[in-house]
């Protein structure tokens, strides 16, 4: 019985063998291949790792060559920006801030300005009462002597005043009126004398033939013309008679008024004003060498009198009207003495008056010594003094020189000579500074008129100049 068990073990173990070899099945031989294929994708991993960390390096070294093409790209562009562009660079350093204008012709003048008294030899004329006046003449009109200057009425007289320049308006309408109404009715009167001729003819050449029916007819017509004649005449005689009763009526309200007028009047010829300030009696040319810098500084400083010419009141024993008995007239001026060493009695000068647009010639008839640093200089003026007749205090320029020629302001002159009177200037020639040397013709505060010293190197009209030549050079690039 054991024997049995040992073989059936035994054929156990083939039977089981048998069917491992059927299935070929290999548990270390799957290992050993699982093994190999992990270590194989740990290689190719490892592989791909190189290959990226390869095509990175690539990458980064392409990106750094096209950066330094482009950083040489761009250096060159600049450095061949500067090069051409050198000029347009020297330009914005050195000529940027530089002014230019264009030399053109004008006429400057050397002068003073100041503040003047007008002095006259004035009559006053005064009211002999209470009332108001009516001016004959317009403010600076010239009269001849005797000339009855204006009327003076009493305050009473007011009234019938009012009343005689009522009927003087009537008068001038009727008159008016008349004309008009005169040539219409000639017009009608010659139209009437021309109708009756004709009328006439005609009953003539009926008598002529026996038609008396037509006679009788015809001096009717001649009748009725006749009487619109007489009508046309008489209503012209009515109007001739209304003209003279309005002048009737004037008359006896001036017979009335003139014991309450009075007209002035005055012996001498000059120019009249209505504009009386109170400063006649003191302003007259014998006392302008009494005229001291003090009294004319307070003369200046006085408010002028407010002068109603409208209301033309009057009081008794009171001027309201003058006559400058002479056509001429002065200035009086008050300067620093240092101001007027160019003047010397005798010399003409022009002046010009500012606030009129006039511009005279005065004769230098007084200078005073000097007093507290100041003179007194008075000129003689022949001109315009009825235009200023209603004027004491002006404005002047004393007008020393006037130049006209190339003008340009002074400070674009550079080195001036006031002893040689020459400068330079700074022309713009083909955007380079020329520095040229030129004549100073003459010059005030402000402009001088300069001309050329050297023809070859000169200066023209429209010539383009630098305003400001400080820290300019001869050649220095400009620009415009």
């Amino acid at each position: 019985m054991g024997y049995k068990r040992k073989d059936l073990k035994l054929n156990s173990a083939n039977k089981t063998n048998s069917l491992n070899n059927g299935k070929t099945y290999d548990y270390q031989s799957y290992r050993k291949k699982r093994i190999n294929r992990v270590n194989e994708k740990v290689r190719y991993n490892d592989a791909s790792n190189d290959d990226n960390d390869d095509n990175k390096e690539n990458r980064q070294l392409s990106k750094n060559r096209k950066l330094k093409r482009r950083r040489k790209i761009t250096s060159l562009i600049i450095i061949a920006f500067i090069i051409i562009y050198i000029p347009s660079l020297f330009n914005w350093f050195y000529g940027d801030s530089v002014a230019t204008a264009i030399i053109y012709n004008g006429k400057i003048e050397d002068s003073i300005n100041t503040d003047a008294l007008i002095v006259r030899n004035e009559i006053l004329i005064e009211a002999p009462f209470d009332g108001e006046y009516i001016p004959l003449y317009e403010e600076g009109e010239k009269v001849s002597a005797n000339s009855v200057i204006a009327t003076v009425l009493k305050e009473s007289a007011s009234g019938l005043l009012n009343e005689v320049n009522e009927i003087n308006k009537k008068i001038i309408f009727a008159k008016q009126e008349k004309n008009k109404i005169s040539g219409i009715f000639n017009s009608d009167i010659e139209k009437l004398d021309n109708e009756i001729c004709n009328k006439i003819n005609l009953l003539v050449d009926d008598i002529n033939n026996n038609r008396m029916d037509g006679i009788v007819k015809l001096k009717k017509e001649i009748d009725d013309i006749i009487q619109k004649k007489a009508m046309i005449i008489g209503s012209d005689q009515n109007n001739d008679v209304y003209i003279q009763s309005l002048i009737e009526q004037k008359e006896d309200l001036e017979k009335q008024m003139s014991q309450s007028i009075e007209e002035k009047s005055i012996p001498f010829s000059g120019i009249v004003s209505y504009s009386v300030d109170g400063y006649e009696d003191i302003l007259k040319p014998d006392a302008i060498k009494d005229i001291t810098p003090e009294f004319f500084t307070r003369l200046m400083a006085d408010k002028e009198q407010d002068i109603d010419r409208l209301s033309r009141k009057t009081s008794a024993g009171k001027p309201f009207a003058k006559v400058a008995i002479e056509l001429e007239f002065y200035l009086v001026i008050c300067k620093d003495a240092e101001n007027l060493g160019f003047l010397d009695v005798g010399d003409v000068i022009l002046i010009r008056i500012n606030g009129t647009n006039k511009v005279v010639q005065g004769t230098v008839d007084y200078i005073s010594e000097e007093q507290s640093g100041k003179k007194i200089v008075s000129f003689k003026i022949d001109k315009y003094a009825n235009e200023l007749s209603d004027l004491r205090k002006l404005n002047i320029d004393i007008i020393k020189s006037t130049y006209e020629g190339l003008m340009v302001p002074l400070k674009s002159l550079l080195n001036i000579n006031k002893t040689n009177m020459t400068a330079n200037i700074a022309l713009v020639k083909a955007n380079y500074a020329s520095i040229r040397e030129v004549r100073i013709e003459g010059y005030n505060s402000e402009y001088a008129i300069i001309s050329s010293l050297n023809p070859e190197k000169g200066v023209s009209l429209y010539d383009t100049y630098v305003t400001n030549p400080k820290n300019i050079e001869d050649g220095q690039v400009i620009s415009q």
